[in-house]
């Protein structure tokens, strides 16, 4: 009884030592969900932060995002490096993550994802494209940002997850499968189901045919005259009709077409730090 005791006291006293400095660590990381124009509910920004903090420590590659009306579209490329380098963002040696910048003027909302650290390896170009793609594929055309903000971070997650095992995603990587249509797969069972029963009638007609020993196909209309009856003195064949097909010659694809290239294009910003990133207007 003594040594349990004992045993809660020092459990206790170790907790009281080391809650404070637990609390000083997360009160460092500035949020990683900011909304400044209000486009999410506060339940909505703190449920996205939540996840946000849960794959930024799990993964040690920071995933944040802010929106405001702070950032212009002109200079949204060093805007978002800036606001990354100088508000506390990145972990680890190298300040790896990533921030989505959300901004809104007179033109409407426009996205950037600024990279750094090994976030730069997470998210090649191609794989930026593809998370913002992600957003409005599921945003709803403005109306519902939580759901698409929410796609975009468990998509960061899983690319991620890919970069970790060695598999970028990048421009050579294919595209998930779309989960089978059930509608079209009956479509294509009634088509199949039709086409071998016509087959069949097919081959049955084809033996019908070929018993009946009494007609033959005659390849010149003078096989069809009673020899005898007429003479023919001349002859020649006439085409009336022709038909051609064309076809594209398939596009070049190799290194000098542009197709194969791959990776992160980088720069430095004003910290001296290099980034990667990508944006445009929603």
């Amino acid at each position: 009884m003594k040594r349990l005791i004992k045993f809660l006291l020092v459990a206790f006293i170790i907790t009281l030592t080391f809650l404070p400095a637990l609390k000083i660590v997360k009160a460092d990381h500035p949020d990683r969900v900011i909304d400044e124009i209000g486009i999410l509910t506060e339940s909505e920004r703190q449920e996205l932060e939540q996840l946000c903090d849960e794959i930024s420590e799990r993964q040690q590659v920071d995933v944040a995002i802010i929106i405001s009306e702070q950032f212009t579209y002109e200079n949204i490329e060093a805007e978002a490096d800036d606001y990354y380098d100088y508000n506390g963002y990145g972990l680890g040696e190298g300040y790896s993550g990533s921030l989505l910048v959300v901004g809104r003027d007179s033109e409407g909302y426009f996205v950037y994802i600024t990279t750094c650290g090994y976030g730069i390896d997470c998210y090649s170009d191609y794989g930026i494209e593809h998370l913002i793609d992600t957003i409005v594929e599921n945003y709803d055309n403005g109306y519902d940002w939580y759901n698409g903000l929410k796609a975009y971070i468990n998509r960061c997650d899983e690319l991620i997850d890919m970069a970790n095992a060695g598999e970028p995603y990048d421009i050579y990587y294919p595209d998930p499968e779309p989960e089978p249509n059930p509608a079209i797969e009956t479509a294509k069972t009634v088509g199949i189901s039709t086409g071998a029963g016509g087959i069949a009638a097919l081959i049955g007609t084809t033996i019908l045919k070929g018993k009946n020993k009494s007609v033959f196909k005659k390849r010149e209309a003078r096989d069809y005259a009673r020899p005898g009856s007429f003479k023919c003195t001349n002859h020649r064949d006439l085409y009336l009709y022709s038909r051609t097909t064309t076809s594209l010659r398939p596009k070049d694809t190799s290194s000098n077409g542009g197709s194969s290239r791959g990776g992160s294009s980088t720069h430095t910003s004003s910290s001296g730090r290099s980034h990667g990133g990508g944006g445009r207007r929603l």
